[in-house]
C-alpha cells in the first residue's frame, strides 16, 4: 500500500516497509508537515514559470521573451524538482513569490501596466501561459523525458526500483530532517523489507 500526502499526492513506497526506516523520524517531528512540504515541492515548476513570465513581461513588455523565459523557468523548475529538494526554493517560490494568489495579483498588476504601454500581445501571451501552466505536468514530461528516464534508471541501480521525483524528494527531505535531529535513516532496511 502506498503512502499519501494530506491532499492525495501518492508516494509509491510500501507503507509497512517504509515505517521501519522512518520510525525514528516520525517519533520526533511532525510527519504531516514533511508530507505537506513534499506537496509544495511538487508545485515548484509552475511557481518558477509564472514568476519568470511575469517578471519578463514587466521588464521587457515583449511577448517572445515572456514566452521563452516562462518556458525556461518551467524547465528549470522541472529539472530541480527531479534531482533535488531545496527548502529555500520551496519557501521562496511555492510559499511566497510563486503562490497562486500572489502571482494572480502581481500578474493582473503587470497586465494593467502592459495595457498602459499598449502591449496587448504580451498580455495575451502572459495570460495564456498562466492558464497553460495548469497542464504543466504533461509539458514537463514531454520536454524532459530523456532526463527523467536517466534519473529513474539511476534510482533503479541504487534502490532496486525506478523512483519518481516525488519519492526522491521524500528521501532527501526525510534524510535532511533526520540529520537536523541527529538521526541516521537506514534506507537499506526498506529494500530488505520490500524484497
Amino acid at each position: 500500500m502506498a503512502l499519501f500526502t494530506p491532499h492525495g499526492l501518492k508516494i509509491r513506497f510500501d507503507e509497512e516497509a517504509l515505517e521501519k526506516v522512518i520510525v525514528p523520524l516520525t517519533r520526533s517531528t511532525d510527519f504531516n508537515n514533511l508530507l505537506l512540504d513534499i506537496e509544495l515541492w511538487e508545485l515548484l515548476p509552475i511557481a518558477m514559470a509564472k514568476v519568470a513570465a511575469i517578471v519578463t513581461a514587466f521588464l521587457t513588455g515583449n511577448w517572445l521573451p515572456t514566452l521563452v523565459i516562462g518556458i525556461i523557468g518551467l524547465l528549470i523548475g522541472g529539472v530541480l524538482r527531479e534531482i533535488t529538494y531545496s527548502d529555500w526554493l520551496r519557501r521562496i517560490f511555492t510559499l511566497f513569490f510563486g503562490h497562486g494568489i500572489v502571482t494572480l495579483v502581481v500578474g493582473i498588476s503587470c497586465a494593467i501596466y502592459l495595457v498602459l504601454q499598449g502591449e496587448y500581445l504580451t498580455i495575451f501571451v502572459l495570460a495564456t501561459f498562466y492558464i497553460l501552466t495548469s497542464i504543466y505536468e504533461i509539458i514537463i514530461n514531454i520536454l524532459l523525458a530523456p532526463f527523467i528516464y536517466f534519473i529513474g534508471r539511476q534510482s533503479l541501480k541504487n534502490f532496486g526500483v525506478p523512483l519518481t521525483h516525488v519519492e526522491r524528494a521524500f528521501i532527501i527531505l526525510c534524510n535532511s530532517r533526520a540529520n537536523k535531529l541527529g538521526i541516521k535513516l537506514n534506507w537499506s532496511l526498506y529494500a530488505k523489507n520490500n524484497s
